[in-house]
């Protein structure tokens, strides 16, 4: 009986250590909206991600990655300043996405987890394009994301409340640990 407690202890051993990590590479990953109003359409840029994502095998299954909302450049100093505002970044400084199921099919990553804005937390899945190579693994894509889920209060101007929905698209680079 020992002997078989020691041996699957080992083996949970194991599988802690055949666990892959990938640190996301800030240099060169970003996520960037796109926001309209009738008047106009903007964009803005966040290249300040941190992140990690963890393999079992061959296949993923956990990823998590945080970001500062004041860290968004739209090249706008005053349209940034009244983002924040608008999003009480004093309060909700920080946006997060935690996953725990990664289904891969084909090429394409289903991420299933939950994101963390302004104070808010909703279940949320997301579509990948995966490239991998020699101790690396590239993720892009896009999705929309509808800011009154997040109780964001739209700016309006000329009395007209900007698009509730914005249009996020990323590239992420993980390298191998």
């Amino acid at each position: 009986m020992k002997k078989f407690i020691l041996f699957l202890l080992i083996c949970g051993a194991q599988s802690l250590w055949s666990q892959e990590k990938y640190a996301l590479d800030s240099s060169n990953s970003f996520v960037t909206y796109e926001a309209k109003h009738f008047l106009h359409a903007w964009e803005g840029t966040n290249n300040n991600i941190k992140g990690l994502l963890t393999k079992q095998g061959e296949s993923f299954d956990q990823m998590a990655l945080v970001m500062n909302v004041t860290d968004f450049n739209s090249k706008n100093s005053s349209r940034d300043a009244n983002a924040s505002e608008v999003l009480e970044v004093l309060n909700f400084p920080k946006i997060t996405f935690t996953a725990s199921e990664i289904i891969k099919e084909n090429n394409t990553l289903q991420i299933k987890g939950s994101l963390n804005f302004h104070g808010v937390e909703v279940p949320k899945t997301i579509s990948a394009n995966l490239k991998e190579e020699a101790n690396t693994s590239t993720l892009s894509g896009s999705f929309v994301l509808n800011l009154k889920d997040f109780n964001i209060k739209l700016p309006s101007f000329m009395l007209k409340k900007m698009e509730e929905t914005i249009q996020v698209n990323y590239l992420f680079y993980f390298s191998a640990l």
